[in-house]
């Protein structure tokens, strides 16, 4: 009696949008269920929605339509492999077969790991909505940043801390080497991302903005740097900050200890963050 049993939880309730191959549903599936069969049982979603869609472009304009009046700034960010949302109080997961097909199979399975991982740590609506207090936004408008400068800058605190705890769970439950091929993936400097430094540099909220955005690139690889691929982890992380100056970096490794050393429920965690990217200010 050495065989598992399956679960039967998560209910997965699944939708394929287009022309999609059955292989790649039920590689999806098989991913899926392989993630939520490792958890313990008390922490199993009831239901995760997951859809799989043929072609990225009809993903992204789904995601678009499906949440728009939603009382948050940049829901979603289009460079995302996968993508998980839980604004109806269902966990939803987001996949794309164009991506199956163009991405290596390791870093796409890593991907629906990760958005899995979301589906059980943030699965509701409050981790989609950040309460900062008044006084915490009078003060960021009196440092000269705007309400949608403040959304954003919660926005991208928030896919931070999200991703760490993400990537922990992971951890734990013993998915290293995909993660690992997932993040050094996702960790490559592109021109446009130098071009969008270039520009952020010369102005001191965009400067800020752009290395709160590297935290949240850099958050899902700080559980991984004690494994045995750390050192590998590690040279790739200081090639995609090359770019920053000593007093960048510095600021952007004083944001990574405060996002380690958050306390509290998330929201605590979050207002923590916010405070200490503008103390960096």
């Amino acid at each position: 009696m050495g065989s598992r049993m399956r679960t039967v939880k998560p209910r997965i309730n699944l939708e394929v949008i287009g022309r999609v191959d059955d292989s790649v549903v039920s590689h999806v599936l098989k991913v899926l269920r392989d993630f939520y069969e490792r958890l313990e049982p008390d922490i199993i979603p009831e239901m995760v929605d997951v859809q799989v869609f043929a072609r990225r472009n009809i993903m992204l304009g789904f995601l678009s339509s499906a949440l728009e009046g939603v009382e948050a700034v940049y829901p979603f960010d289009e460079a995302y492999t996968a993508m998980h949302e839980a604004w109806s109080g269902i966990p939803k997961i987001y996949v794309c077969a164009e991506d199956f097909e163009r991405l290596p199979r390791n870093v796409f399975n890593a991907a629906l790991q990760h958005e899995a991982a979301h589906s059980v740590l943030h699965g509701s609506p409050e981790y989609y909505v950040i309460n900062i207090p008044a006084s915490l936004v009078t003060e960021f408008r009196r440092r000269g940043f705007t309400d949608e400068e403040v959304s954003h800058l919660a926005y991208l605190g928030a896919s931070a801390l999200k991703d760490l705890e993400a990537s922990k769970l992971l951890e734990r439950l013993g998915y290293v080497e995909d993660q690992v091929a997932f993040i050094l993936h996702n960790l490559k400097m592109e021109a446009s991302d130098l071009a969008a430094w270039a520009a952020a540099s010369l102005n001191s909220k965009m400067s800020l903005i752009y290395l709160v955005h590297m935290l949240k690139a850099l958050a899902a690889s700080t559980p991984l740097l004690k494994s045995k691929h750390g050192e590998e982890l590690a040279n790739k992380r200081r090639r995609a900050c090359s770019h920053l100056n000593s007093k960048h970096t510095q600021i952007l490794q004083s944001l990574e200890e405060a996002l380690e050393k958050a306390e509290g429920d998330f929201n605590e965690k979050m207002v923590s963050l916010l405070r200490a990217v503008l103390s960096s200010f």
